[in-house]
């Protein structure tokens, strides 16, 4: 079937682990995109951290899923947010301070994080505030963040969460997270925005990626691709496994099987 879009994930997937991309990788984008095939990030980040991996391309690329789902852009223009409503998140918050009062725990609002720990600052590369989540701007939450040890703490947060919400693991280098997103802000709603505005069958949707997040939209695009340095949960769902993200991988998939 042909491949009429590309959607990939960034970290540990497209980009490196030093979180640059090759010249290589660079030149089969293009091409790809010479050859008619659309482009889209799908990714945890907000919009200025893949601003400097855009500037690097020939073209920006023609969609973003940002914030896993969280906001959509297509051509430029936001055309999907998707944020939790004050009310749902400071009953979130409440409940996350006194059940686990030693978590790290922070909030995004406008960009801006409103943690109780420094942890955070640094990760995510934003204006930060220390706060015990009283004071709170009566503004959309876009993710609500907790530092976890692994997959399974996920369960002990999932009772406190509301119907219109859901928690999910995002696996760092040296830290993972729970994730709190509203429950249609995901990667795979994201791609079916994309399907249905773009007018490209799922089917001819071609999907890379290495987490949780990631894992929907592998199974259900027409090809999902794991990097070989992926969780084993994406790559049981891939339609076929690349090279790890250090060796290239996307791009050497895409050069055999949509630019030779």
């Amino acid at each position: 079937m042909p491949a009429q879009l590309i959607v990939t994930d960034l970290d540990r997937t497209l980009l490196r682990t030093d979180k640059t991309f090759s010249t290589y990788t660079i030149d089969v984008l293009n091409r790809c995109r010479e050859k008619g095939i659309k482009l889209a990030f799908a990714t945890a980040r907000k919009e200025r951290d893949v601003a400097r991996y855009v500037e690097r391309l020939n073209a920006p690329p023609d969609a973003l899923i940002l914030r896993n789902g969280t906001q959509i852009y297509i051509a430029g223009e936001l055309c999907v947010t998707q944020g939790i409503s004050p009310q749902t998140r400071d009953t979130i918050l409440r409940a996350l301070v006194q059940n686990f009062p030693k978590a790290t725990i922070s909030v995004e609002i406008n960009n801006t994080l409103y943690g109780n720990d420094k942890l955070f600052e640094k990760w995510h590369n934003a204006e930060a505030i220390r706060t015990d989540f009283t004071d709170l701007p009566n503004i959309a939450a876009s993710i609500i963040i907790i530092g976890i040890n692994s997959i399974e703490d996920i369960a002990q947060f999932e009772g406190y969460m509301p119907d219109d919400c859901y928690i999910e693991m995002s696996s760092g280098e040296t830290q993972h997270f729970g994730f709190i997103m509203h429950r249609d802000a995901t990667k795979w709603a994201g791609v079916q925005v994309l399907s249905a505005k773009m007018g490209i069958p799922i089917e001819n949707i071609v999907a890379f990626g290495d987490d949780y997040n990631d894992v929907s939209m592998l199974q259900h695009v027409g090809t999902g691709i794991a990097v070989e340095n992926a969780i084993s949960e994406a790559k049981a769902v891939a339609n076929f496994i690349c090279d790890t993200n250090d060796n290239d991988g996307v791009a050497r998939w895409l050069e055999e099987k949509l630019c030779s």
